[in-house]
């Protein structure tokens, strides 16, 4: 647990003195004004500038103690020269603000201790441990995806794990991000509650609130692992309630289109399934053109290349695609190239597992018959979330028609329409792409939230103000009873003392020998997965998988 609050400690003022770093320079450019910007979105920029610049650096180191030193260095040269922005902090007396900072005492103690807990998410078992550690091992291999496919998947939240692992330890490979990243959105979203709590019944307050209660309820059990499906989920919650809080005070400025733009392209990078939310870039690029806002364009060009172009130079390297696991952009002939065969059999492969886990004809299935198979085998709770996802445009032709449509109303609506129809394409494309749930939380939870949420508002602000006060009272304490639960239901007092000062191993390595002509390399053993401590490992070999130059950094290729 010290390990673990150590990690989160250096990771925040990291991102907290990059991010101030970002901000100021965009402001030199755009004369942006971030005074509005909260010290949460702060950090999470400077994340999303430390995690570029670490993929950069894997293209030529393996991300340890050199890239943290290179890193280190750039943070103690923007905090000496002062080019960050100062923390400002409020203490306030009274019942609110002390509620609040209880939720987050306690929402900080659960987290922390659910990270120094053994990483038991299936995929993590299966290729998340050993892709950090070949990040942590090696610059990017060339086609190590034909080595084990999901290998090249590439999220850029691995990468970020590996660089802050600090395996060069040699006392581990520690897994604190998730926790941290849980943490640092509970900060973000219980400024939403606060606001309730000052009566100030608006959208963004109330959905942040609901989704504080959710991060918890649906992702619980991600936060001990490096999965990308937490850090996914809770950058889509990011950007709806960022959307709604900035257009529905119409603010939209400079500083929104920054924060938009970049929480948007980095989340596609961490994973491909939210891919939609890069239709509210393009909508805030065509404002600019229509605006004329030309300089401030460039600059969200040019940060969004930064963004980009290392995470698809890695794909190329990894996989021999641009974007991977995606053979219709086929514009490269590298000898690593994986075969567009092999890329479709993955491809089939998560959506077959995600209409039906364990069908392998689910793929070939007309939808009438995977459809019902698929429904049939969700829990009650899923049941209600799609059909409420799906039904949402009912919500959204009743918000129209009961709109007074005042000057600000007809300004901002637009706005408001686009971002449905972005999170309901993002629900078409999760339904259609891959349907397992925990890939579309992100975009089933936001279109629900939009699509009746705003009904309930319009009928709660009719209620007395004192009743009105009670109940967000009662559900902003509900949060604190429910994160006692979490911590009750999480806490393993058993094997505490075990992880008092490290964090609990990733899982042990079920695995036998089978080398690739000199090279060691292990497969699983029946009933067993790879994990971290055996490497390299992957489920099996294929037989038509072979070593480009006899070395691991050297890569691998496919024979025809």
């Amino acid at each position: 647990m010290i390990v673990s609050l150590f990690i989160w400690f250096y990771v925040t003022v990291l991102g907290y003195l990059y991010g101030s770093f970002f901000l100021i320079i965009y402001k030199k450019f755009t004369k942006a004004d971030f005074s509005t910007v909260p010290a949460s979105i702060t950090v999470l920029l400077g994340i999303i500038a430390i995690s570029s610049l670490a993929t950069y650096l894997s293209l030529v180191i393996k991300l340890g103690l050199v890239a943290n030193l290179l890193l280190g260095i750039g943070a103690v040269t923007i905090g000496v020269s002062g080019n960050y922005i100062r923390p400002v902090f409020r203490v306030q007396r009274s019942w609110r603000y002390t509620l609040i900072w209880g939720v987050i005492i306690l929402g900080f103690i659960s987290l922390l201790d659910s990270v120094t807990h053994m990483p038991s998410n299936y995929d993590t078992n299966l290729y998340h441990a050993q892709t950090i550690r070949w990040i942590e091992s090696y610059r990017v291999v060339p086609g190590l995806g034909n080595l084990h496919g999901r290998l090249a998947f590439n999220s850029s939240w691995l990468l970020l794990h590996a660089l802050f692992s600090f395996s060069f330890l040699e006392w581990g490979s520690f897994h604190a991000l998730s926790g941290f990243f849980a943490f640092l959105m509970l900060c973000y979203f219980i400024r939403g509650s606060y606001n309730l709590l000052q009566g100030k019944n608006k959208l963004e307050n109330w959905g942040a609130t609901i989704l504080v209660l959710l991060s918890f309820y649906i992702m619980g059990g991600y936060i001990k692992s490096p999965g990308t499906d937490l850090p996914a989920i809770l950058l889509v919650w990011i950007i709806f309630i960022l959307w709604v809080e900035f257009f529905d005070f119409d603010k939209g400025d400079e500083i929104f289109y920054l924060i938009i733009t970049a929480v948007s392209l980095y989340a596609i990078t961490v994973k491909l399934s939210v891919f939609p939310v890069s239709l509210l870039v393009g909508y805030i690029w065509a404002m600019l053109v229509k605006n004329k806002q030309w300089k401030t364009l460039i600059v969200l060009l040019t940060i969004s290349g930064f963004i980009l172009l290392p995470w698809l130079v890695r794909n190329i390297i990894l996989s021999g695609y641009l974007i991977y696991p995606f053979a219709g952009i086929n514009i490269f002939d590298f000898d690593w190239k994986i075969p567009v065969e092999e890329v479709r059999r993955v491809n089939y492969g998560i959506l077959g597992f995600a209409r039906l886990p364990g069908w392998g004809d689910a793929v070939d299935m007309p939808m009438r018959e995977w459809f019902k198979l698929w429904y049939q085998n969700k829990t009650l709770n899923q049941k209600i979330v799609f059909q409420a996802a799906i039904l949402s445009p009912l919500g959204l032709i009743v918000q129209l028609l009961i709109q007074r449509w005042s000057k600000h109303n007809k300004k901002t609506m637009p706005h408001y329409l686009f971002l449905f129809i972005a999170l309901y394409t993002g629900v078409l494309f999760w339904f259609f792409q891959a349907p397992l749930f925990r890939f579309g939380y992100s975009f089933l939870i936001s279109v629900t939230i939009l699509g009746y949420l705003p009904i309930f508002i319009k009928i709660f602000n009719n209620f007395n103000k004192r009743f009105m006060n009670i109940i967000t009272w009662l559900i902003v304490s509900g949060i604190f009873v429910y994160l006692g639960y979490f911590f009750i239901y999480t806490v393993r007092l058993e094997t505490y003392n075990e992880r008092i000062v490290f964090p609990s191993d990733y899982m042990e390595s079920i695995v036998d020998p089978c080398p690739l002509g000199d090279l060691d390399i292990f497969c699983v053993r029946a009933r067993g997965q790879c994990n971290y401590d055996a490497f390299p490992c992957v489920p099996h070999l294929l037989p038509n998988t072979k070593s480009r130059n006899g070395t691991l950094q050297g890569g691998f290729y496919s024979i025809p």
